[in-house]
């Protein structure tokens, strides 16, 4: 399967969302997760350094793979090989506005958007033409919209809620977030991994 992550307001969370889908299908099925890095911000999340357009094992059973360089005939052609030997291949694809999106394979493609509930983010949503199959929402405290007004404005069930805490952006400034997943959000993602929806 692959699981493309995009955001329609960019600054939204998706790299760190896709890393931590990644490492969530590591350590709860036991799974090898490859992650499709097209926007090159993969390394800093996961506290590596690699050479522009590598294929890099982070971790037993997590690899990375730096497309950010290649053409997007070449993400998609890299993607495709990936997915007929990879059983989990997790793509970080930034905005939702990546011309990538409507040249993968639909019947082997789940879309996902990381959105925050935030009306800036709902409106760059609804000027979308496509939809994706689920969505992720990032939750912050304050915010006075809630999953149920992003599955009304994007039709999309919202599949898993990620708390916006301290825990995520500590383990990513320490280059620990590979090693240290914070539970809550594995927690929360694992709701996506067995395609069941959050309550």
């Amino acid at each position: 399967m692959i699981t493309v992550l995009s955001s329609p307001k960019p600054g939204s969370g998706t790299t760190t969302t896709a890393a931590l889908l990644a490492l969530t299908i590591r350590q709860t099925t036991g799974g090898h997760a490859h992650i499709v890095d097209l926007c090159g911000d993969q390394p800093a999340v996961l506290g590596i350094t690699i050479r522009p357009g590598s294929t890099t094992d982070v971790a037993a059973r997590l690899t990375l793979h730096d497309l950010a360089d290649a053409t997007t005939d070449e993400q998609v052609a890299a993607i495709c090989r990936l997915a007929q030997t990879a059983e989990d291949v997790i793509v970080d694809a930034g905005p939702s506005t990546h011309p990538i999106h409507p040249l993968l394979p639909a019947s082997t493609v789940r879309c996902c958007w990381v959105l925050r509930p935030c009306y800036l983010a709902l409106r760059k949503a609804m000027a979308l033409t496509h939809r994706p199959n689920h969505v992720i929402m990032l939750d912050e405290i304050g915010r006075a919209l809630t999953a149920t007004d992003i599955e009304t404005v994007t039709g999309t069930p919202v599949v898993a809620t990620i708390d916006i805490h301290p825990l995520i952006a500590r383990a990513i400034d320490a280059g620990l977030l590979t090693a240290r997943p914070p539970q809550p959000a594995v927690t929360a993602l694992t709701a996506l991994i067995h395609g069941t929806e959050a309550a």
